[in-house]
């Protein structure tokens, strides 16, 4: 059994952005709209070795 429970996140992104928090992780901010026109936010916290690797996939772009 997963002790990780489920979320889900329901519309499309039209949004999203790339940000530092305050620890100097990063995190993700993605803004969603469903098809009633509901709005949403959600955000993703990468730990330091998530944060490292989107910083190496950044300087190679």
């Amino acid at each position: 059994m997963n002790n990780v429970p489920d979320i889900e996140i329901t519309g499309e992104v039209y949004k999203f952005g790339l940000e530092s928090g305050s620890d100097g992780k990063a995190v993700l901010v993605a803004h969603t709209r469903d098809e009633n026109g509901t709005l949403g936010r959600c955000w993703i916290r990468f730990d330091e070795a998530g944060t490292g690797a989107l910083k190496r996939l950044a300087e190679r772009l």
